[in-house]
């Protein structure tokens, strides 16, 4: 099994950040996608946006985003994106890790301290440029029940930072905005058929 050391290095050798945050700041930055119903769309977008900058597969699986081959085994990844993780001061936010879907009980809240459904959580935090993974045991140990879901309460000792050399990343952008494309792509769609 691949440690937390071994995922990090991957994470900060294969992983092209510079290009993930210049996408995750035109995504969270469009004035075409601010609506709350555009919540699920720019979540995609992010996960998109790893996916093309990494040697992780897109799955969109019940609790994981990603699978990674190493050597011959299937690593599963979740991915949370947060605009501001890091509080600066020593805390973490909160991350929702499951949803309870109306059944809040302590019996659904301790199956999903037991799931097994990925075996690493990478947290970007896209306003700080700051990337922190944890193993699923380290997640699920930090679990707390609040409210409609399930939260993972981090602290920064809970958490393995990537080591990111921010002097060397410009933060690509693109002029074009995805909200654009995505109203055109629609449109023709609605009006071709």
């Amino acid at each position: 099994m691949i440690t937390t050391e071994q995922f990090k290095e991957i994470c900060e050798t294969q992983v092209d950040w510079n290009k993930v945050f210049g996408t995750f700041r035109d995504v969270s930055e469009d004035p075409g996608l601010k609506s709350n119903s555009d919540n699920f769309f720019r979540s995609k977008a992010f996960e998109l946006a790893v996916c093309c900058c990494s040697p992780f597969k897109y799955v969109d699986e019940d609790g994981v985003d990603f699978h990674m081959d190493y050597n011959g085994e299937t690593i599963r990844i979740e991915q949370k994106a947060l605009k501001g993780f890091f509080y600066g001061n020593g805390k973490c936010k909160q991350v929702k890790m499951k949803n309870y879907r109306g059944d809040v009980s302590e019996a659904a809240f301790n199956r999903y301290k037991t799931e097994n459904k990925f075996d690493f959580v990478m947290i970007v935090d896209y306003k700080n440029h700051k990337v922190a993974i944890a193993s699923r045991e380290t997640a699920q140990k930090c679990y707390v029940s609040k409210g409609d879901g399930v939260f993972s309460m981090f602290t920064p000792s809970d958490m393995t930072i990537l080591d990111l050399d921010l002097d060397y990343f410009a933060f690509p952008s693109s002029k074009i905005r995805l909200s654009c494309i995505i109203n055109e792509t629609i449109v023709n769609w609605i009006t071709e058929r």
